[in-house]
């Protein structure tokens, strides 16, 4: 370990990476540094910054660029790149890294010059015609990690046999080749954009709406600390929409989110210091996006208090809107994820839309709009996961914020013209075609005993026949790994069509409940989904219940 941290330490010197992330580090925080290495996933890489192959720095970013940049030569997909960065420390530095190695391969490389959103990565792969895109992100996690996700050509973020062949390649390569400095960009091969990718996606956006002079309700927005606010100020303002108002204690491009408590618009605490500045301005709405803008929430002024809406009621709200304003269109379709509400089944239903369920993360909802635009008969109207990732046009191939910010802002001016607000427009979707009930929960154990339990709790469920759990009947079993369904009692009723996932749901007479742990930490998650209203007595309960195997 000492002569493998002396190197580590003397190539770090020369790094970007400032000192204090890796000097007096304690002797566990080191062999934590040192054990293993971070893991290319399905989708790219996410860690913490620091010294070592576990740790996110130059060199472990060097390793990511140098197996794509293989990946890309011995395939037959012409070699171009794009590649942006967000507001996370060191995210620009990495960024010209991954262009000084794919330069040295001869890959044409576009860079930018300033931060910019994920959405807008999705749609530079596709606006200049790239194979590969990066962007460097870790979406909302805390300030001392950073990430890089990895895009295929269509603009969605790789599919499992594109990671597969990047990871066996990533797997292989040595420290050597990491630490090797007589690599030099080759500016021949790199392009820096400035503003004509972002105007062009600005364009496209408000193409999709009218002018909003005449708009009365008010719209708190924070990005906390993120790259939201460039293309939220400048569509908003073509729109001639004037009643923004921005949290500016949380409007910088900081990477140290020095005045936000969360960067997970999914949790309510991050929005205490906007619902403070809603108050003041008697203001309508309130819309957070995370740090790279994919994701966001929204509070919402209602009977004299905020309230927060959850990533299934958002959904259903754009869902029921976006229906209502596509009726002219045929054949529409509508994707969601496998653990997000069925009540969308019930609306699309009802309004004879098609809808599909895929995997769990949102470049299967990609994939699935790349199928669909290659039939001119089907239009792919909306796309989203319960976890407050949404995409309202086929303009983009991921999850995307910024599209979703005018139609919010629409929908809720001509509510408030009514007197009604998004509440009322959820309470009359529940009215009208059912009540839901849904729960997520997450149970984080220890590094190593955790994933035992885990495989424990896995195994037992996937093997042992279950007739019933919290009192609800089973229907039927889903268990995505082996890729069947089963009746309560084991028997096999027939062959899922979705790939391999580490994913079990147990289908109730009107709902389901799903287990999925995580691929890359000891922590599973427990989905549960009622079309009724239920008791959180009966939720507690089934959580009581499957945990308790391993509890």
């Amino acid at each position: 370990m000492d002569d493998k941290l002396t190197l580590w330490l003397t190539h770090m010197k020369s790094s970007f990476i400032d000192e204090s992330y890796y000097i007096d580090q304690t002797d566990e925080e080191i062999n934590n540094c040192f054990t293993g290495a971070l893991d290319f996933g399905t989708a790219g890489i996410r860690g913490e910054i620091g010294i070592g192959p576990n740790r996110l720095n130059e060199f472990t970013v060097r390793r990511i660029a140098h197996s794509v940049a293989r990946y890309l030569n011995d395939s037959n997909l012409h070699k171009t790149a794009v590649i942006m960065y967000d507001t996370r420390l060191f995210s620009e530095e990495f960024s010209n890294t991954i262009a000084t190695v794919l330069s040295s391969y001869q890959i044409h490389t576009f860079i930018f010059d300033a931060y910019h959103t994920t959405p807008e990565l999705s749609y530079a792969v596709r606006y200049l015609n790239a194979s590969i895109g990066f962007m460097i992100t870790a979406s909302h996690n805390p300030k001392e990690y950073n990430g890089i996700k990895v895009y295929n050509r269509t603009g969605g973020q790789i599919l499992d046999e594109q990671a597969h062949s990047i990871k066996s390649i990533y797997d292989q390569l040595n420290e050597d080749e990491l630490f090797n400095q007589s690599i030099e960009a080759n500016e021949s091969f790199i392009d820096i954009l400035t503003d004509e990718v972002s105007s062009s996606y600005d364009h496209e956006v408000v193409s999709q709406y009218h002018s909003m002079a005449d708009f009365n309700v008010k719209t708190v927005f924070t990005s906390l600390h993120g790259t939201a606010l460039p293309r939220v100020k400048s569509i908003l303002s073509t729109l001639n929409y004037d009643h923004l108002f921005v949290l500016e204690d949380q409007s910088s491009a900081d990477g140290t989110f020095p005045n936000a408590t969360s960067l997970n618009p999914e949790d309510p605490n991050a929005f205490k210091d906007a619902i403070k500045y809603a108050q003041q301005l008697n203001a309508h709405l309130v819309i957070a996006t995370d740090p790279d803008s994919d994701r966001l929430g929204v509070v919402v002024y209602h009977n004299g208090t905020y309230r927060h809406l959850t990533g299934n009621q958002l959904g259903v709200i754009l869902l029921k809107h976006i229906i209502d304003n596509t009726s002219h269109l045929e054949q529409r379709t509508v994707i969601k994820s496998i653990v997000t509400s069925d009540l969308a089944k019930v609306i699309c239903k009802a309004h004879d839309v098609e809808i599909k369920d895929v995997l769990t993360g949102f470049k299967y909802i990609g994939e699935c709009i790349e199928e669909i635009s290659k039939d001119e008969q089907q239009n792919f109207i909306f796309g989203y996961e319960e976890s407050h990732g949404y995409l309202t046009s086929s303009l983009v191939r991921d999850k995307d914020a910024i599209q979703v910010i005018p139609m919010l802002i629409e929908l809720a001016d001509t509510l408030n013209q009514e007197d009604k607000t998004l509440i009322d427009y959820l309470e009359n979707i529940n009215n009208h075609y059912c009540h839901s009930s849904e729960k997520l929960y997450s149970l984080t154990l220890q590094r190593f005993e955790g994933a035992e339990k885990i495989q424990k709790l896995m195994n037992y469920y996937r093997h042992q026949p279950i007739e019933q759990i919290a009192g609800l009947e089973i229907i039927s079993k889903e268990d995505f790994m082996l890729q069947q369904q089963f009746d309560p009692n084991g028997h096999e009723l027939g062959t899922l069509k979705l790939p391999p996932a580490n994913v079990i749901k147990f289908h109730l007479r009107n709902g389901w409940i799903v287990i999925r742990p995580s691929g890359t930490e000891p922590k599973v998650k427990l989905y549960i989904s009622i079309l009724e209203q239920c008791d959180d007595r009966l939720l507690s309960s089934i959580y009581e219940e499957i945990f308790g195997i391993i509890e």
